[in-house]
C-alpha cells in the first residue's frame, strides 16, 4: 500500500495560538511565583529553608511565598462576572471539526483543477473552503457550535448545529463560498438540535441525526425556494433508531447511524423514495463505538469497519479499569435482507499505539483488498492497515506521525489523506 501524504498546512495553525496561550499563562505564573518571564527556571529554597515568619492570611498555609499569588487570585476573582464569562466553543479557537470533499459539481470555472475541501470550524462558527495546499480561500457564517457538514452531489453544502435546529446552505461560486438560505426545523417536529447531517442521492434529501431525541430525520427539501430560504415539501420522517445518535454515512443504498450511548450502529435500506425502509442489522458492543466507515465489495454486502473500546464488560476487580483497550472490528453485512452482523477482523488498536480510535477511513482496491486509516483523539499515530482477503491473519500495519486530537480525515482522489 503507497504511503499517503498527510497534509496540514496552515489549516491548522490554530494551534499555535493556543500553544502560545499557554506559554503566556505560564510566564505569568513563573512571575507570580517568582521565576520571572524568561525560560530560566527559578531559584529553589534550599532544603532547610530558614524559618519564615508568615502573613496575616489564612489562605497561606503558613508560607509567605504564596501571598502575592492569592492576592492575585482574589483580586482577579472579585473583577471577574461569571455570569457574563464566554462559553467554552467560543473561547477555545477554532476547533476544525469536520472535512470534506467538494464534488466535481463544485468546481468554479477558471479555478485550479486541484480538489478542494470544505470544513468547518467549530469553535469559530464558520465553514471554510480550502485550496489544494489548505490555505482558507473563502469563510462564511454557521449556527453556533456546527458540527455537521454534508456536501450534495451537486455540490449544495449543508451545515448543522448541536445547539440549534437549524440548518445552513452554501454553494461555492466564483467569490468564494456563498450562503443560499437556512432552514429552521418548525416547533412541531421536536427537533432542538441537529448533530449531524448527511446528503442523500437524490437532488433535495438530507438525513439528520437527532442526538438529544434518538431519531433519525429524513429531510424533504423544496427545489423552488430561492435564497434566503430553505424550505420542507413534507414534515420532516422520524425514525427511533436508539440514544445518543451522533454520525451519519451513507454508502451506495445503505444508511449508516452511530448511536454512541446505545454502543451501536445500525444499517438501513434506504428505499425508492430516498426514505430509510428497512433495518438490516445492528452492530452493538459492550462499550462506546466512536468512529466507523464502510465499503461495498459487491451488490450484495457491505464491510463495516468501527473503533471503539473493547467488547467486553468493564472489569474493576484489580482496583483498576480492566477491559478498555480500544480495537478495529471489521464486519460484513448482508444488504439483500436482514441478518445478523458476521464479524471478520479484531485488531488491538492501544497494542499498536492508537487510543481512543475517533477517525477511521476504509477503501478497496480494484483486486478486493481491504485498506483502512485510523488515528486515535488520545495519541498521535496514524495507522495504515492492510487486510488478508480470507481475513484468517492480522492486517499488516505502516505507522506514520500524526497529532493527537484528529477528529475528522478525508481522501482526495489521488490517495492523499487530510
Amino acid at each position: 500500500m503507497p504511503r499517503p501524504v498527510i497534509k496540514a498546512g496552515k489549516f491548522i495553525a490554530a494551534l499555535a495560538v493556543v500553544v502560545a496561550a499557554s506559554a503566556a499563562a505560564s510566564a505569568a505564573a513563573r512571575a507570580v511565583l517568582g521565576g520571572g518571564p524568561s525560560s530560566t527556571p527559578a531559584t529553589l529554597p534550599p532544603a532547610d529553608p530558614a524559618p519564615i515568619t508568615p502573613a496575616a492570611s489564612a489562605h497561606t498555609a503558613g508560607d509567605a511565598r504564596l501571598l502575592p499569588l492569592h492576592e492575585f487570585e482574589e483580586t482577579l476573582r472579585r473583577q471577574t462576572d461569571f455570569r457574563a464569562l464566554p462559553t467554552g466553543d467560543a473561547v477555545t479557537g477554532p476547533d476544525p471539526y469536520v472535512v470534506r470533499a467538494l464534488p466535481a459539481a463544485a468546481a468554479v470555472p477558471g479555478a485550479p483543477g486541484a480538489q478542494r475541501l470544505v470544513s468547518i470550524l467549530r469553535g469559530a462558527a464558520l465553514v471554510v473552503l480550502l485550496d489544494a495546499d489548505l490555505h482558507v480561500t473563502s469563510r462564511a457564517a454557521t449556527p453556533r457550535a456546527p458540527t455537521g457538514l454534508a456536501v450534495a452531489d451537486n455540490g449544495d453544502i449543508f451545515v448543522s448545529s448541536e445547539l440549534t435546529p437549524v440548518i445552513a446552505r452554501y454553494r461555492v461560486t466564483p467569490a468564494g463560498l456563498q450562503p443560499t438560505g437556512t432552514l429552521t426545523l418548525p416547533a412541531g417536529a421536536g427537533v432542538r438540535a441537529l448533530r449531524d447531517l448527511v446528503a442523500g442521492s437524490g437532488a433535495g434529501i438530507l438525513y439528520a441525526a437527532d442526538e438529544i431525541g434518538g431519531r433519525l430525520l429524513t429531510l424533504r427539501l423544496s427545489p423552488k425556494d430561492p435564497a434566503p430560504t430553505l424550505g420542507l415539501t413534507a414534515t420532516p420522517a422520524a425514525i427511533a433508531v436508539g440514544h445518543g445518535p451522533f454520525r451519519l454515512a451513507r454508502v451506495a443504498n445503505l444508511l449508516l447511524v452511530d448511536c454512541l450511548l446505545d454502543h451501536t450502529v445500525v444499517a438501513f435500506r434506504i428505499g425508492k423514495d430516498g426514505a430509510p425502509a428497512q433495518e438490516l442489522a445492528r452492530v452493538r458492543h459492550d462499550g462506546p463505538l466512536w468512529s466507523f466507515d464502510a465499503v461495498a465489495p459487491d451488490d450484495d454486502h457491505l464491510l463495516l469497519l468501527v473503533g471503539g473500546v473493547e467488547d467486553h464488560p468493564l472489569d474493576r476487580t484489580g482496583g483498576s479499569f480492566g477491559y478498555i483497550d480500544s480495537f478495529l472490528t471489521v464486519y460484513r453485512l448482508d444488504t439483500r435482507a436482514p441478518a445478523p452482523p458476521v464479524r471478520l477482523s479484531l485488531t488491538n488498536l492501544s497494542a499498536l499505539g492508537v487510543v481512543t480510535p475517533k477517525v477511521v477511513s476504509a477503501r478497496l482496491d480494484p483486486d478486493g483488498s481491504l485498506h483502512a486509516a485510523v488515528t486515535g483523539y488520545a495519541t498521535s499515530p496514524l495507522l495504515l492497515l492492510t487486510f488478508p482477503k480470507d481475513f484468517h491473519a492480522q492486517p499488516g500495519v505502516v505507522t506514520q506521525d500524526l497529532v493527537p486530537g484528529t477528529t475528522s480525515m478525508v481522501a482526495r482522489a489521488d490517495g492523499t489523506l487530510v
